[in-house]
C-alpha cells in the first residue's frame, strides 16, 4: 500500500481526543528558572544554540546536561573538540558536577573524595566522541551513537554536535542554504526516530565590527 501523507481530522480523531484530554506533553525541567520561557527539552526534538565565539554556549549547555542527570538519570553521548581533548572534556564535566575545580594545582579544587564522586557520575551519564585527526559528517556521528547504544546496552537520551562545524560538509557545488536545510532535517527526523533530544550548536559565521567612539 502507497505510504499515505495526508490525513482529514477523522482520521485521527482517537489520537485527537487523547490530546485534548492530557494536553500538551512538556519535555524534562532544566533545573534552571526558565518557566517564564516555557523552555523544556523534550525527547524525539532539537535545540539549536548560535552565537559568537567564546560566548557561553558550550558552558550554557554542558551545565543543562548535568541537570538533566542529576534529576532524570538520563545519559549523554557529547562531540565538543573546542571544549578540549577527552581528558579535558571530562574534567570539565566533573567540575560542572562538583562546581570546584577538577585540578589539584588550583586553589579550592574539589577534594580526592569529591573527585571520586564526580568520576563516578560523569561516567555513569557521559560517553565524549573524539574522531582526533579524522572527520565524520552528521551522519557518521548519529551512526556512532548508535553503535555506543548497542555496545554499552544503553539508552542515550542526549546527543551534543559543538559546534556544528567541526563536523565534515559535503556541500558539493550545491547551495549553501538548501544543505543547511538538508542537514537540519537530518537531525530532527534522527530525533524522532530515537526519541532522543539532538542538539546543534554554532557560532555565527560573519560577526560585524562595532566601532565606539571614545569619550
Amino acid at each position: 500500500m502507497k505510504n499515505k501523507y495526508y490525513y482529514k481530522l477523522n482520521d485521527v480523531t482517537q489520537g485527537l481526543n487523547k490530546l485534548r484530554e492530557k494536553g500538551l506533553t512538556r519535555g524534562k525541567e532544566t533545573g534552571f528558572p526558565f518557566d517564564n520561557l516555557g523552555i523544556s527539552i523534550k525527547p524525539g526534538c532539537t535545540t539549536y544554540l548560535a552565537g559568537a565565539p567564546a560566548s557561553g554556549k558550550s558552558e550554557f549547555w554542558l551545565e543543562i546536561l548535568i541537570n538533566l542527570s542529576c534529576l532524570y538519570g538520563w545519559k549523554h553521548v557529547v562531540f565538543t573538540p573546542e571544549t578540549g581533548n577527552v581528558q579535558e572534556i571530562y574534567a570539565e564535566l566533573c567540575f560542572k558536577y562538583i562546581t570546584k575545580p577538577y585540578f589539584s594545582t588550583v586553589d579550592g579544587c574539589m577534594s580526592e573524595a569529591e573527585r571520586v564522586k564526580a568520576e563516578m557520575f560523569i561516567s555513569e551519564h557521559f560517553i565524549v566522541v573524539d574522531p582526533k585527526d579524522d572527520t565524520i559528517t552528521i551522519k557518521d556521528y548519529y551512526k556512532v551513537v548508535d553503535d555506543i547504544e548497542q555496545e554499552y546496552g544503553i539508552t542515550v537520551n542526549t546527543t551534543t554536535i559543538d559546534p556544528f562545524n567541526e563536523v565534515k560538509h559535503e556541500l558539493g557545488a550545491g547551495r549553501q542554504d538548501l544543505y543547511i536545510e538538508e542537514i537540519l532535517g537530518e537531525c530532527r527526523r534522527n530525533a524522532r526516530a530515537t526519541k532522543r533530544h539532538n542538539c546543534l550548536i554554532t557560532h555565527v559565521r560573519d560577526q560585524n565590527l562595532v566601532e565606539k567612539e571614545s569619550v
